[in-house]
């Protein structure tokens, strides 16, 4: 199962096949096995490079996951772990959060920054849960005139292959989905 099914969801299918691998989703079950990227540590390792090149005021803009049932209708909210670790990890370090949330587009990025930017100015770092959220982001800092990897770090995840091409170049985290599949 790929993505994000709700418990009731995860339930009903096992009943049906109990030969199951959950893949990226945010429901879990001890009897079944799991294959995911390490977000948390590695959303961890791009805050902590933030913070030892000096930046303090750190933002972050997310995707709010919802909870499919098999009828394709949602119920219900899971927390991304990017979120969390951002929250717990800006906490520890005695800083001030800045986060937004939204769904999984262009325009969340796009809202999102100009929110931040809204109440907080001074932001000098943007942990941006997705390249097309990261995209709307990157158009709002020009909007600002502020430039992206110059005037305020940007890192996102997923490493589409159209974040090569955008000036300048987005810094993506590279999950390799071939490789989850494959696991």
């Amino acid at each position: 199962i790929l993505g994000d099914i709700s418990q009731s969801a995860l339930l009903a299918i096992k009943q049906m096949n109990s030969r199951l691998v959950l893949v990226d989703g945010k429901t879990y079950a001890d009897d079944i096995d799991v294959v995911e990227p390490e977000m948390a540590k590695i959303t961890t390792q791009i805050l902590d490079d933030f913070y030892t090149a000096g930046r303090r005021q750190i933002g972050f803009i997310g995707g709010i996951n919802e909870l499919f049932e098999l009828d394709g209708t949602t119920n219900g909210q899971a927390a991304d772990v990017r979120a969390t670790v951002y929250e717990q990890w800006v906490a520890a370090h005695q800083l001030r959060a800045h986060s937004f949330s939204g769904a999984w587009h262009v325009e969340t990025g796009r809202q999102g920054t100009m929110a931040l930017l809204d109440a907080q100015p001074r932001i000098d770092a943007l942990l941006v849960a997705s390249d097309p959220i990261a995209i709307g982001a990157m158009n709002a800092l020009k909007m600002r005139g502020l430039e992206p990897g110059k005037d305020i770090d940007l890192v996102s995840f997923d490493n589409l292959e159209l974040a090569a091409y955008l000036v300048p170049a987005l810094t993506t985290v590279d999950l390799k989905p071939a490789a989850l599949g494959q696991q």
